[in-house]
């Protein structure tokens, strides 16, 4: 915390329970006028928690009160991949976003270069053999580029085990493009 309040960073990522503990250091730190003269703005990331997580997170509730520590001139930037009125309604209100200084920005999510695709699981999950149609057999650099792809895991083991796997299918000079 002592980083923090020195300025040492010019992004600092917290939790709402780190954030909004009662007498907490990061509450002292957020009263610091020497801190709010450097804050430009408050982000939230996945807006849809502050609301939805209250009920057994009761810190997210919490977060209405950095409206009333914090100088009235710091934005808060509130994100969402979809927002739905009646959570921005509900996120608005906790937060108290004034509506006349509400700005929201929608963008589609339709992209034509981005499909998804669902398999039946074939092989043990251990393996990973199911991501073989990524990499067709004896692919080399000569052939036709692979086709860019993005995998998403829940955790860190299954991200190394899928890279290994991925990686052991490209010739060595290539490997590294997995990652």
């Amino acid at each position: 915390m002592q980083a923090i309040r020195s300025m040492m960073y010019r992004a600092i990522i917290i939790n709402p329970k780190q954030m909004m503990k009662a007498g907490g250091e990061f509450e002292k730190i957020l009263q610091d006028p020497l801190f709010n003269s450097h804050l430009i703005s408050v982000v939230f990331n996945k807006a849809c928690c502050i609301t939805k997580w209250g009920n057994f997170r009761p810190e997210y509730q919490e977060l209405g009160c950095l409206w009333y520590i914090l100088p009235s001139h710091i934005p808060f930037l509130v994100m969402l991949a979809t927002l739905p009125p009646d959570t921005l309604k509900s996120v608005s209100r906790l937060l108290h976003l004034r509506s006349d200084k509400l700005i929201t920005i929608h963008h589609s999510t339709d992209r034509p270069n981005i499909a998804i695709r669902v398999c039946k699981i074939q092989y043990p999950l251990h393996t990973y053999a199911d991501l073989g149609f990524f990499i067709p057999d004896g692919w080399k650099p000569s052939n036709p580029p692979l086709i860019k792809f993005l995998i998403f895991f829940d955790n860190i083991q299954d991200v190394i085990g899928a890279t290994i796997y991925l990686q052991s299918h490209l010739p060595s000079e290539v490997q590294n493009k997995i990652k």
